[in-house]
């Protein structure tokens, strides 16, 4: 009887800033003070992160190209001031973000998109709307403002999400300096 080899099952995968300890640390400390509506969720802080390149449901043997394609990025370290908490009606979420996108971040997102064109991954039609998703679920939002908080981005990373109990967990797969 022949051997039937299920194959390996693809990974749901983005390109992203993934804060340090202490930024990590000093967003949860800034958002734990913000009043949520009923219904909503916020998200966990093991789970905060800037999205640079969504990529979505990704082939395993896809994953070499992103990999090496991500190595040849070099990309500048850069200081981003978080201090802007807005709303998205659709699709119900409340984000933190910059006032102002420093000319660093729109460089890394291009030079990105441009060395990953080689495993047929191009820019979205829509502009780059940098932000870090807080909550989900969230119908209204008051206006609210929070200390800026300052985050000294050294590196970007490939994440995966994987399902979990509760809703999804993002795993660094690998990372990045900036130069």
């Amino acid at each position: 009887m022949p051997r039937v080899v299920t194959p390996p099952r693809p990974q749901r995968l983005f390109f992203a800033l993934w804060p340090d300890a202490r930024t990590r640390k000093a967003l949860s400390t800034a958002l734990d003070r913000l009043a949520l509506p009923p219904a909503s969720r916020r998200v966990s802080a093991a789970n905060l992160h800037l999205t640079l390149v969504f990529l979505g449901s990704v082939p395993v043997e896809r994953y070499r190209c992103l990999e090496q394609a991500a190595a040849q990025v070099q990309g500048r370290r850069f200081t981003l001031r978080l201090e802007q908490i807005g709303h998205w009606p659709q699709p119900r979420i409340l984000w933190l973000g910059p006032a102002r996108i420093p000319p660093a971040l729109t460089a890394l997102v291009t030079a990105l998109y441009s060395a990953l064109a080689v495993c047929d991954v191009f820019p979205e039609a829509r502009p780059y709307r940098p932000h870090i998703t807080v909550a989900r679920n969230v119908r209204q939002a008051e206006a609210v403002t929070i200390p800026p908080l300052t985050w000294r981005v050294a590196g970007f990373s490939l994440l995966e999400s994987r399902p979990a109990p509760g809703g999804v967990r993002y795993h660094p797969l690998a990372s990045w300096a900036l130069r």
